[in-house]
């Protein structure tokens, strides 16, 4: 009911593509590593493994960014 509220909204319409850009695909490449369901227990074990992730994501991102910057 919220979601719906917030996207009946002109601002709610209009971040809800950016999704898209910045949440969406970052989920979908943890599942393409293999994040699909955790086979640890524990809130804190959990959190270290998305945190893993995250970290991962970032360092290869920036030098993916880095590689775009030398071309240009």
């Amino acid at each position: 009911a919220a979601w719906r509220e917030r996207m009946g909204t002109p601002l709610g319409r209009q971040l809800y593509p950016l999704r898209a850009m910045t949440s969406e695909w970052i989920n979908a490449r943890c599942r393409n590593w293999g994040l699909r369901m955790l086979r640890t227990r524990g809130a804190e074990k959990c959190k270290i493994l998305a945190t893993l992730h995250a970290i991962t994501h970032n360092i290869l991102r920036a030098g993916q960014l880095r590689a775009a910057l030398a071309v240009t």
